[in-house]
């Protein structure tokens, strides 16, 4: 499945950046590949993203910032009943789709992506 989110709060330093659904609340996390590249990265538009597979714990630095947002928006709500997708960020050059970093999204954001809003899409990666 394919979803489109704006990357927000990018840290330089760490390669990580936040993201951001329809109605401007964290869905997510990033890790950014080639931050060198960063200068070619249009952020005032929305970026797609393919969902994986489901994850739950959070394993990964990405993964803890957002379990820690999220508790301070809810601080009801145990770490592990939040659930994930892992994802790839990608973008398109000539007709061939490139990986730009891994993401972890919250389920429940999925149905908040911008438009086009979730699309099934086939992928095959190499």
């Amino acid at each position: 499945m394919s979803v489109f989110y704006n990357i927000t709060d990018v840290d330089v330093f760490n390669g990580v950046a936040g993201i951001e659904d329809c109605y401007g609340e964290k869905g997510g996390r990033v890790g950014l590949d080639a931050l060198e590249d960063l200068e070619h990265f249009d952020f005032t538009r929305s970026f797609q993203f393919i969902l994986l597979s489901e994850c739950w714990a959070p394993k990964s630095i990405i993964e803890e910032t957002l379990a820690e947002e999220q508790d301070e928006d809810d601080n009801n709500a145990p770490k592990e009943d939040l659930k994930y997708y892992n994802a790839l960020l990608k973008e398109w050059q000539g007709g061939i789709a490139e990986r730009r970093g891994f993401a972890v999204i919250l389920q429940d954001a999925v149905e908040n992506s911008l438009p086009p809003g979730p699309v099934w899409k086939d992928i095959l990666l190499a």
